[in-house]
């Protein structure tokens, strides 16, 4: 006997991203600005509420390289003159993947893409991508500069001897806090002290846990040191794009 299907949420959520590192930070940083600023947004309920919208059950987000293919594959018209911008069409082949869900009854209240800036101008080409057609859902483009790492570097505050000492280690070596500016730091490269993934690595002493408590430190600063590497801005459409949805106490 198949279990009973679970109620409609209130909003449906989709996420196209390159790996678990954007899921795990676009999910968790949506659902903390909704408890901020939506006072019954709390977590017994907040599956009701919203749900992620995934392209089969197994998945847990849509994979962006994928999109152009699958787009291709279904003969979506992904095509056009878009300026030279990198990276256009793929954006463009995800809004219309989603756009097909949306039309064929896989409803989509708000569509986030997220993407490595890697020291690139792709966030130029997501936004000509988004303006490229009419879409029956909101999209949010969170691109951290340069990859998502960072966004969990500016959520580190040290809690202990040990991770003060690293953080200052790490300030020490980079003459810079990357925790305040994690946007000086590179996308990855092999042996680099400004490496974002061999700096988060640092700091956390490699532990999972410690890099997802990284996403709870207090939407304030989140935003004052997230405000040149993509977080302030994600958390800012979050807010303007996705609460009016669901209202505020007021």
């Amino acid at each position: 006997m198949l279990p009973p299907t679970p109620p409609e949420p209130t909003l449906w959520f989709a996420l196209a991203a390159e790996d678990m590192g954007h899921h795990e930070a676009v999910t968790r940083l949506t659902d903390r600005v909704l408890e901020a600023r939506v006072g019954w947004f709390t977590p017994d309920i907040r599956d009701a509420i919203r749900r992620w919208r995934a392209p089969t059950q197994v998945d847990r987000y849509w994979e962006l390289k994928r999109a152009s293919d699958d787009a291709r594959r279904l003969r979506l018209p992904i095509r056009g003159d878009f300026g030279g911008l990198p990276e256009v069409g793929m954006i463009r082949a995800q809004l219309l993947l989603w756009k097909r869900a949306h039309i064929k009854g896989e409803r989509i209240d708000v569509g986030f893409i997220a993407r490595d800036t890697d020291g690139k101008w792709r966030l130029d080409g997501a936004r000509e991508a988004v303006n490229s057609g009419e879409w029956a859902f909101g999209v949010i483009l969170a691109y951290p500069e340069p990859e998502i790492e960072a966004w969990y570097i500016a959520g580190f505050t040290p809690a202990t001897r040990a991770e003060r000492e690293r953080a200052e280690e790490q300030t020490k070596r980079l003459k810079f806090s990357p925790m305040e500016q994690p946007e000086r730091l590179t996308a990855t490269i092999a042996g680099k002290d400004t490496d974002t993934k061999k700096v988060l690595a640092a700091l956390t002493a490699d532990d999972p846990d410690r890099k997802a408590d990284c996403l709870e430190t207090s939407i304030e600063d989140l935003r004052k040191r997230g405000e040149r590497c993509g977080l302030a801005a994600f958390l800012e459409a979050v807010e303007t794009e996705v609460v009016p949805l669901l209202g505020t106490d007021d």
